[in-house]
């Protein structure tokens, strides 16, 4: 659900760990059925080589747990 500080938070976990938030799309939309305002954001990361992509990724898991948001983070391909 959309509520205030979501960017700011996950702004917050990404520069904790010195990664940069090179592109961001956030939008927000009504929930099917209830209405409910809802809130998306796709971001694209540059994680440095020397970080661990899949302890990154439970960590990033967790944080969003703890926030009670939904996150996928997975590679660009291409």
């Amino acid at each position: 659900m959309d509520h205030p500080g979501i960017v700011n938070h996950l702004a917050e976990f990404f520069s904790e760990r010195g990664i940069n938030i090179e592109d961001m799309v956030t939008s927000s939309y009504a929930a099917p059925h209830t209405g409910t305002p809802m809130f998306a954001v796709h971001m694209n990361v540059g994680i440095p080589s020397d970080l661990h992509i899949a302890g990154l990724r439970d960590e990033f898991m967790d944080y969003c747990d703890g926030l009670n948001l939904d996150a996928v983070l997975e590679p660009v391909k291409g």
